[in-house]
């Protein structure tokens, strides 16, 4: 016997016959049941096992029927799994594209409004397949859905879809069941920004395309009792007005009232101002069936102007006929739990006077005043969540629950983002009009302002500041002091590596870069970490001053949004990706990943940071990483002239405060004279060369010094590509010999490869293909060019042709430059008695003193205080 296909679900009121059970088990309208609970041996079809005393029949359920009723009906699924493999905004999307015109036209016809207000509002079209796979449930829609019907997305406050709203063409409705959309929200039409107050509440999609059709702001609730914390949050800036349903019951319960009712004193409490509430004039049921009895008295919907004329006539009448509801006198309501608690941490930030904006990447921001100092949090950062419990605290005596907190904070959001203005964020090294603004981080919030006349201390930063868990406070910097302070605690060989170290730390106080790598090696015990966290005191202190290599890009990212200089200690060899990354960090680009706990949203890095790397080789070996570096090699310290850390940094802080006033002095040089800088040819990096130059005045080392260096260390960079790189050697070599190679990138490759060793051919780095060989060429051109050697690429119709031949003008390295001629005041720059003066020092570069700390070992105990 076969079985009926119209079973329904037991429920509660009428549970399996047999088991007494309300779950799993099925039932017909005429009485058949299935039991999963009958103790038969299991068949393959449905089987009639007996029947019960009086008229159930009753059906054994086969085993795979029996394992997806209780997949869909057992309380215990894994709900978590089926929310994640649905897109809800992905789904909203197909069903938008599914409808046709033709279907748009229909449905308008059929519900009284218009088009377009259907539009506004996102009607979709979804089919049978669509509602079971979101298990959508209506008027016996869980076993036999209609074939087609209308959708309409229902969104939270910050506009994500949160489920769906389904209806049929003979007027049913349904929404999804279970753990897969099941969360209702609110039908939000795409023009609500642009209508002028007041903003009706409505019940469901069709009465919000009425009110689209009438011209009147509206958003839609999935019914008289829901949808409240959404509506708080969405329009607590807005003029509201709620507009039940005369929907009375005969039993005498009016739902449509009384929801209405219940949601303006909930708003009441939670705004703290009077919220009105009405029902429709002349008994109508709702917005849609007011407009059917305009259009009945001859209101052409395809005429705008007078629907809107009739719309304003209906709210007009509404707002005269509405009830205020009053904010209670008390903190409490019955809108939702920890309201009153939410509303007092609310009330005590504008009490505070928090300021609220947000940058150009939405993220939102709050200064808050503490103790006289303005801080710059993160409206979303545990220090700012912390602050709001501690004010509630001493307001109440009682804790702030992580509810209300959440709550609280995610609508100090939403002020930020959309009623804050935008503003720039900077970490530590910020700028202002044609001044530099350094953040000093420390407890008064103090930062110092850099402009062409000098430098300054002041308590009000003009821009706002960013500090992470990781920042330490700099010193105040004094005048007086000079960059050739810091000399006696860096290991570097002679006067050229000095300068190239200095000019690093002069362009790390740059606001928008491009920055240099400075690339630091040395064998064990030669103090590249300690020259790192010396260098790195100086601009920017950091509870890590040193780290390892980064795991991964992601890693390298979130370290640059967290401090402004990055240093990467003891690398043998940095990769490729992280070459690249690195690239990408000190001269411009992003880095973009997937938001935590969204499907679209992306957070998307974009810095640029200045990058010292150190290690006992020569860590890089990529030419466009060695292009953007200064390479610095330190020499061994003998053990007779190591010292303690606790003496060395003893020293260092009596005079990291002069040090740093001496930068800053430089800085100011620059800023005045690096308009005029002009070079006679602009090497690789030329921004940084142009800042440091116009720097150099206020410098302690003769002038031209630093290009001078910098020549030198791109002249041994170029020496290092060709020798460490296989190909570059060769060509090199090749055309020494020859004078030109011209061919095919085949033809040039098997010439190169005609006299060498088997071991160079079978080395990673020798290309294995003439594709390879052309991307490794590409790579050392820049080199090439600069010791004299052309590579010229060609083209025919017919093949591609690759000439390498010799410069007619020889090695085209970067030459010196003439920097403008120390002003009258390059020597003493006025800095409203905060300047630095290196005059005294103008021009040399203190020699070596053999007591001169150099290193941090121990001499008693001749252990490695170097992380190296």
């Amino acid at each position: 016997m076969s079985a009926p296909d119209d079973f329904h679900p037991v429920s509660r009121d009428k549970p399996c016959v047999i088991c007494g059970n309300d779950d799993w088990c099925r039932r017909t309208a005429s009485g058949a049941h299935e039991c999963h609970r009958i103790h038969e041996d299991a068949v393959n079809e449905y089987k009639r096992v007996g029947t019960t005393p009086g008229e159930y029949t009753v059906y054994r359920c086969p085993e795979d029927q029996r394992a997806r009723n209780r997949n869909r009906n057992s309380p215990t699924r894994d709900a978590t799994k089926r929310v994640v493999d649905v897109d809800l905004a992905a789904e909203n999307r197909k069903f938008r594209d599914a409808i046709t015109p033709e279907r748009k036209t229909t449905i308008a016809q059929q519900l009284g409004v218009s088009v377009a207000a259907l539009e506004s509002i996102g009607i979709g079209r979804a089919e049978e397949n669509d509602l079971k796979r979101l298990r959508a449930s209506g008027r016996g829609w869980r076993d036999a859905c209609p074939p087609v019907v209308s959708s309409f997305p229902e969104f939270d406050a910050a506009g994500a879809v949160v489920g769906f709203g389904f209806r049929a063409d003979d007027g049913s409705k349904g929404s999804p069941s279970g753990n897969v959309g099941a969360k209702r929200g609110l039908v939000i039409p795409s023009t609500l920004l642009t209508r002028i107050d007041p903003v009706l509440v409505v019940e469901g999609p069709t009465d919000v395309a009425a009110c689209e059709t009438l011209g009147l702001a509206s958003v839609g609730r999935p019914s008289s009792t829901s949808g409240g914390k959404h509506i708080a949050q969405l329009l607590s800036q807005r003029d509201v007005l709620i507009v039940g349903e005369n929907d009375q019951k005969p039993n005498g319960n009016w739902p449509g009232r009384e929801g209405a009712e219940k949601l303006a004193r909930c708003l009441a409490t939670t705004w703290k101002r009077a919220v009105r509430w009405v029902l429709p004039p002349d008994e109508h049921k709702d917005v849609r069936a007011y407009l059917q009895d305009c259009v009945a008295n001859n209101l052409d919907l395809g005429d705008e102007h007078a629907c809107r004329e009739a719309g304003k006539q209906f709210v007009e009448r509404m707002v005269e006929e509405a009830t205020e509801e009053q904010p209670p006198a008390t903190s409490s309501g019955d809108c939702g739990d920890n309201n009153g608690a939410r509303e007092v941490a609310l009330r005590l930030c504008e009490d505070s006077g928090d300021l609220f904006f947000h940058d150009n990447e939405q993220c939102a921001f709050v200064v808050v005043r503490e103790g006289g100092a303005a801080r710059t949090l993160s409206v979303k950062s545990r220090e700012y969540a912390l602050l709001l419990g501690r004010r509630y605290y001493r307001e109440t005596d009682r804790g702030l629950s992580a509810a209300a907190k959440t709550e609280a904070i995610a609508m100090i959001e939403g002020w930020a983002i959309f009623d804050g203005p935008e503003e720039s964020v900077f970490l530590r090294i910020g700028e202002f009009e044609d001044k530099i603004v350094l953040d000093l981080c420390d407890e008064q919030c103090r930062v110092v302002v850099i402009d062409q006349s000098g430098w300054k201390i002041v308590n009000d930063s003009p821009v706002r500041f960013r500090r992470t868990r990781g920042m330490f406070a700099l010193p105040a910097p004094v005048p007086g002091g000079s960059i050739a302070g810091l000399r006696p605690f860096i290991n570097v060989q002679n006067d050229d590596d000095f300068v190239l170290v200095c000019a690093f730390i002069l362009g790390c106080f740059h606001p928008r870069g491009p920055f240099v790598i400075l690339l630091i090696n040395g064998e064990q015990g030669s103090a590249k970490s300690t020259l790192c966290r010396f260098v790195r005191a100086v601009i920017d202190p950091n509870k890590a001053p040193i780290r390892s290599e980064p795991k991964n890009i992601q890693d390298l990212a979130i370290a640059a949004n967290n401090s402004w200089m990055i240093v990467l200690d003891n690398m043998s060899l940095v990769s490729e990706r992280t070459s690249n990354a690195i690239c990408r960090l000190a001269t411009g680009g992003g880095f973009a990943t997937r938001q935590l706990f969204t499907d679209t949203d992306e957070t998307i890095f974009d810095a640029k940071r200045p990058v010292m790397i150190n290690g006992i080789g020569n860590v890089a070996d990529r030419s466009d990483l060695i292009d953007r570096a200064v390479r610095v090699t330190l020499p061994t310290i003998p053990d007779h002239r190591r010292q303690t850390e606790k003496n060395i940094w003893s020293e260092f802080e009596k005079l990291r405060p002069g040090i740093l006033g001496a930068f800053l002095h430089a800085v100011s040089a620059a800023l005045r004279n690096q308009a005029d800088v002009r070079l006679a040819k602009l090497p690789r990096m030329a921004d940084f060369a142009t800042w440091v130059v116009a720097a150099e005045p206020a410098c302690p080392w003769p002038k031209d010094s630093f290009m001078e260096a910098f020549d030198d260390q791109r002249r041994d960079a170029d020496e290092y590509v060709i020798e460490t790189s296989p190909i570059a050697k060769a060509t090199y070599e090749l055309v020494e010999k020859t004078g030109e190679i011209k061919g095919a990138a085949t033809e040039i490759l098997e010439r190169l490869s005609a006299d060498k060793d088997q071991k160079i051919l079978n080395c990673s780095d020798w290309p294995k293909s003439p594709a390879a060989f052309g991307t490794k060429l590409r790579e050392v051109t820049p080199n090439l060019r600069r010791v004299g050697i052309d590579v010229v690429p060609g083209r025919s119709r017919s093949s591609r042709t690759t000439a390498i031949r010799k410069n007619d003008e020889g090695p085209n390295l970067p030459s010196s430059l003439s920097p403008p001629s120390p002003g009258p005041d390059d020597a003493t720059i006025e800095t409203d008695g905060e300047g630095s003066d290196d005059s005294a020092n103008h021009g040399k570069i203190p020699p070596h003193d053999p007591k001169t700390p150099l290193d941090t070992r121990d001499e008693t105990t001749r252990s490695d205080l170097e992380s190296t």
